[in-house]
């Protein structure tokens, strides 16, 4: 009884991991095509281009230059980017406990 409490408690941990990993991309996902539509509205196909072969460093473009425009550091833009990080700390944090409450559970079963 006690093994099928540990295989749940880690199926539960690994399917919570896992769905964490997909909304890190498809999150990341999002906002890179949110970054190449600004970055082609505001400078061209040639920005748009550059934005997409280098998510990255155009993003941090793009909030150096809307600071640079608005006198903000906190202005639409980054804080949607500032918002994607906090959030993918916060999963990245849970897949590692989801991914140790597993890993806890399995090698607890291993040594019986």
């Amino acid at each position: 009884m006690i093994n099928l409490i540990r295989d749940i408690v880690s199926g539960i941990g690994l399917f919570i991991a896992g769905i964490s990993m997909l909304v890190i991309q498809v999150l990341g996902l999002f906002l890179h095509l949110y970054t190449i539509i600004l970055a082609y509205g505001i400078g061209g196909l040639f920005a748009a281009f550059i934005s997409f072969i280098a998510p990255f460093f155009s993003q941090l473009y793009w909030i150096y230059y809307f600071k640079k425009l608005e006198g903000l550091w906190i202005n639409s833009f980054s804080f949607i980017v500032l918002l994607y990080v906090g959030l993918v700390i916060v999963l990245y944090v849970i897949v590692f406990l989801s991914g140790l409450g597993a890993a806890i559970s399995q090698t607890d079963k291993d040594k019986e």
